[in-house]
């Protein structure tokens, strides 16, 4: 198989749909491009290792239950650092607000795919 991080997400999703590849696997490979090139590029200012890593188990698991949240179940994303995310630093690149840490998700941080609010805000 192709690296994952050099597909397009529909095709990730599809591996992962179709059982060839996990969001677990997708995860790994995304955390592991990330700490190989993030030190230059510096593109990722908050990394959620953790919650990456729970959030793909919970959807293989889902997965083998039968259950689907959408078209790219599954495929890792990323969350602009200008969206409030609930207890990760959002800093919109401003220096005022290098140790801004929201109490709560923006709107369109706590929807799902199909857009059903996914957590309460």
């Amino acid at each position: 198989m192709s690296d994952l991080t050099f597909m397009p997400a529909a095709e990730i999703a599809a591996l992962i749909q179709h059982g060839k590849a996990s969001a677990t696997e997708a995860v790994d490979a995304y955390l592991a491009q990330i700490q190989r090139h993030n030190g230059l590029l510096n593109a990722i200012v908050t990394l959620d290792e953790d919650n990456a890593r729970r959030r793909a188990k919970e959807a293989d698991q889902a997965l083998a239950r039968g259950e689907s949240c959408g078209t790219l179940h599954g495929v890792p994303i990323t969350i602009k650092d200008s969206l409030e995310t609930e207890g990760l630093r959002a800093t919109a690149g401003f220096p005022p607000l290098s140790d801004h840490v929201p109490e709560r998700d923006a709107t369109v941080v706590s929807r799902d795919p199909t857009g059903r609010r996914t957590r309460e805000t």
